[in-house]
């Protein structure tokens, strides 16, 4: 879960309630635009920045720029300061911290210098909720504390609840969660007296939190829908966003994944309109784990490699662990275990760096198990040191060991290897835990195989009732059938109706022939199911497909070769390919989309989904890459320029629909066909280059070489494979 912080606003102008936004907005636009002194400006610019902040807060941050731009030119102090505190909220939302952080301080100096109290206590209760997100627990107490008592000299009631609110979420960071309730309650109820909504939705957030943690479901997710009203009535669209992430979450541990994953789905749309990067990032995180809880990994992959691109250029390391350690477990599951002793190492090293228990602890929990099937015994062996030291706080070593800093690095303390009786009575116990997990599943095998082999038996026996009915109605048929022939044969007799006959049929050949021309130009242009579909209701629904494999290819110095050709060559030469592109496609059952100048792609899994889509559009992949071999060894035989290729697929959800009125085109969208084509632009001349998610699905079925992890334009460090050829049989 987030933590809802409650961020203060710092106000200089208030507008009243009962006005609807689009009539205030109206006229706090002409103020400003009539306002004959900048003070006046200022002050307009600052109501509008309220008044649009929860609904556009691109166009809040505009107003605010404006009214930094002006107090800077005229020296006025007050607006500058409250411009700072504004940009700073704003900032924060987008998920820009640092930057955030820098503005707030700015802003507190400012109105220490004029001696505002009530100012100096919002920037302080700013500063601490930022200092928490960051994880500096003992600063953030410190300027709530200052915080609060500044609002309590004053009588800022809604001050008062907002610092309430705010150490109420310290202490359920350090899971006291008793204190953590009684500070929730006290802020909620200041909040409902002075009729502060929003801080009434945030303080409903944090309760159904501590009850979440509680596992007092039912009661988290009545006060999270709760909040979604407030959400709603307020047109509060990072909010909103949040709430609907939160209701996920607790329909996620409720084991209700397929509505979870609708209210995932609600946050993500809101949230990555509203460019909020941080909070897009958690719900894409979100998504992914649920993913993996329903088994559905490769997607699991695809949610948790965007996400953790996202927290990287946040700079959030914290995060960027913890999404490492999911993916290292779907691997570690996938028996992939180099990739995952690759993800949980760099987990464990960013939780060192940080100095998180938690996430070392979990690290090394992984890295032991992945260890241990590598045969790697020893590092097995301190990994699960490490993971008992943290997880039995009271017993700091295992008995006979030398004690050691879990949060040091591999370089900076080591412990003690164990004498070899040690070595033994460890691996024995794992191995008879081993042994009797082992038991237990091949307890559970038998019983699916005896409850199948029954199942089948009932099939059988369906199906050879069902082969003896369907043998009595084909005679029956054929009596009848000899019956309808006779009177058939007196009908034809006569002449006069086999001239209708004939002209009828005529007739019929004509609109048949017609239709088929017609058909066959449709399902040129679109998949023959979405084809269907436009002819049947006139229009074809946009699609959400969770798993498909898409492929681009590129010709290399194609803008070289064009100019050595003439333009009627030029298209010979890029049909000829395309062309062949397209029988291989049609070959492996494989969706041609579009292609884009000398790019080609198609992806495999749509419109009609399918389980085999991503070995589908590899096998095709192999096929382009030997016919543009065998091309090019021809043309460089005769001395005529020829073109060279490389391939990129990646496998993830996308959308696909109908796009245009007159031209018609089938069109896919969504990060998935970003990454294909950065794993084109990526690869090398003559190679299939595929993604981590790609390669986990065709493993075993083709042989790849792993690249490393290689930077890549807007992606950051992505994992990349070349295909070497189809696996041999054992």
């Amino acid at each position: 879960m987030r933590i809802a912080w409650t961020l203060v606003f710092l106000l200089v102008v208030s507008e009243s309630p009962c006005l609807a936004q689009e009539s205030v907005t109206d006229s706090l636009v002409t103020t400003y635009r009539t306002a004959k002194h900048d003070t006046l400006k200022v002050k307009a610019l600052i109501a509008l920045a309220e008044n649009v902040y929860l609904a556009d807060p691109d166009k809040a941050m505009e107003y605010c720029e404006e009214v930094r731009t002006i107090s800077e030119r005229i020296d006025y102090t007050v607006g500058r300061s409250t411009a700072y505190g504004w940009l700073a909220y704003l900032h924060e939302q987008k998920g820009n911290i640092d930057e955030a952080l820098t503005l707030n301080q700015k802003s507190l100096a400012l109105f220490e210098q004029l001696g505002d109290k009530k100012q100096m206590a919002t920037c302080l209760n700013n500063i601490g909720a930022m200092y928490a997100d960051m994880g500096r627990t003992s600063d953030a107490f410190d300027h709530h504390e200052l915080s609060l008592k500044l609002k309590e000299e004053i009588g800022d009631r809604g001050g008062i609840a907002s610092s309430l609110n705010n150490l109420g979420l310290l202490y359920f960071q350090k899971e006291k969660y008793t204190e953590a309730m009684d500070h929730y309650q006290r802020s909620l109820v200041i909040y409902q007296e002075v009729g502060d909504q929003e801080g009434v939705g945030t303080a409903l957030h944090n309760i159904a939190g501590v009850y979440q943690k509680q596992d007092k479901l039912a009661l988290a997710l009545e006060h999270h829908q709760k909040e979604l009203h407030i959400r709603q009535q307020m047109n509060d669209q990072y909010g909103l966003a949040g709430a609907y992430n939160n209701i996920g979450k607790v329909l996620d541990d409720q084991g209700a994944y397929k509505d979870a994953l609708e209210n995932f789905d609600k946050a993500l749309e809101i949230r990555e309109r509203i460019s909020d990067r941080l909070g897009t990032a958690y719900t894409l995180r979100h998504i992914g784990e649920l993913l993996k809880k329903m088994g559905r990994m490769s997607d699991a992959l695809s949610y948790l490699t965007r996400s953790l691109d996202k927290f990287r250029e946040l700079g959030d390391r914290k995060n960027e662990a913890m999404v490492l350690q999911t993916c290292a477990e779907i691997a570690l599951e996938l028996n992939e275990l180099t990739i995952a002793a690759r993800h949980a190492e760099r987990a464990l090293a960013l939780n060192r760096e940080i100095k998180w228990p938690e996430g070392i602890r979990k690290a090394a929990q992984v890295l032991s198990g992945i260890y241990g099937k590598q045969g790697r015994w020893e590092e097995s062996f301190r990994m699960n040191q490490l993971f008992l030291t943290l997880r039995d706080s009271d017993k700091k070593t295992m008995p006979g060991l030398k004690t050691f800093d879990p949060m040091a690095t591999p370089g900076q303390a080591e412990a003690e290897s164990p004498k070899q009786g040690e070595w033994v009575q460890a691996f024995s116990t794992r191995q008879l835990f081993q042994h009797m997990l082992d038991s237990v599943r091949n307890e559970t095998t038998r019983s699916l195989t005896v409850k199948n082999q029954l199942e089948n038996d009932y099939a059988m026996k369906t199906l050879a009732d069902s082969l003896q009915y369907v043998r009595r109605s084909e005679t029956i048929a054929l009596e009848v059938a000899r019956k309808e022939a006779d009177i058939q044969r007196q009908r034809v007799a006569l002449l006069s109706t086999g001239v209708v006959i004939l002209l009828l049929l005529v007739l019929a050949m004509a609109i048949f022939f017609g239709k088929k021309r017609s058909d066959g130009l449709l399902l040129n242009i679109l998949p023959r199911e979405t084809a269907e579909e436009l002819k049947r209701s006139g229009s074809a629904k946009a699609r959400h497909f969770d798993s498909v494999t898409v492929i681009f290819t590129d010709f290399k110095g194609f803008t070289t070769i064009s100019e050595q050709l003439s333009p009627q060559l030029l298209v010979e030469e890029i049909n000829e390919c395309f062309s062949a592109f397209d029988r291989v496609m049609e070959l492996h059952g494989v969706e041609k989309i579009k292609t884009i100048g000398d790019s080609y792609m198609a992806a495999g899994g749509l419109p009609t989904e399918n389980a085999t889509h991503a070995i589908d559009v590899v096998r095709a992949a192999l096929d382009i890459q030997h016919y543009m071999e065998q091309l090019g060894a021809t043309k460089k035989a005769k001395g005529i320029p020829y073109f060279e290729i490389r391939i990129g697929i990646h496998t993830g959800p996308v959308v696909a629909g109908i796009v245009g009125i007159r031209k018609f085109q089938y069109d896919i969208w969504g990060d998935t066909v970003n990454t294909a084509s950065r794993m084109e632009s990526a690869g090398e001349v003559g190679r299939v280059n595929i993604s981590e998610s790609t390669y986990l699905q065709v493993k075993d079925h083709f042989n790849c070489t792993f690249r490393g992890e290689i930077e890549t334009k807007g992606k950051g460090h992505v994992s990349m494979y070349f295909v070497d050829g189809q696996a041999t049989a054992a």
